[in-house]
């Protein structure tokens, strides 16, 4: 018997929680599962349907962030402390829809612990990259777009429609 992929879903807040919950609902059980979830954040986890472990990460950037330079060095510490979880972690695909915390994760995930990449571009982009889309798009082992508008820039993606 084959042991089950574990799924490691980067759950941002608000939209980008829901949609990776509703992801982790349409692949079902035939996949172990790990979510991340920033710190800060006190909802997410309660919105988990399909048990696994939960790692909680520094987030290095918050909507009201006004300062580049102070995004910067959160981006720092959220670096380190991904290093550490991804060395405790047993997911061999990370799958991000777009929240700033999984910038540092999936990038040091893919690079340095060659994990799976899928990059999921969050259902709020009808028209335009999100800051997540332009670090992680290059790198992903393949990428979704859930507009087809936004195949225009991500010509490469797989047009999957709308979650949910």
């Amino acid at each position: 018997m084959e042991d089950k992929k574990t799924i490691m879903l980067v759950l941002g807040s608000g939209g980008h929680t829901k949609q990776m919950i509703i992801l982790a609902n349409m692949l079902g059980r035939d996949y172990n599962y790990e979510y991340v979830i920033a710190k800060d954040d006190l909802l997410s986890e309660k919105k988990i349907k399909i048990p696994g472990g939960v790692f909680r990460l520094y987030n290095p950037r918050k909507m009201t962030d006004k300062s580049r330079i102070i995004t910067f060095f959160k981006a720092i510490i959220s670096s380190f402390e991904s290093i550490s979880l991804l060395a405790k972690s047993k997911a061999d695909i990370i799958i991000a829809c777009g929240p700033g915390l999984a910038i540092p994760l999936s990038i040091i995930g893919k690079l340095f612990f060659r994990k799976k990449l899928i990059f999921i571009e969050s259902w709020s982009r009808v028209y335009s990259k999100s800051l997540a889309g332009k670090f992680l798009y290059p790198i992903s082992d393949i990428s979704f777009v859930q507009w087809e508008q936004e195949l225009e820039n991500y010509p490469a993606a797989v047009f999957a429609g709308r979650f949910g």
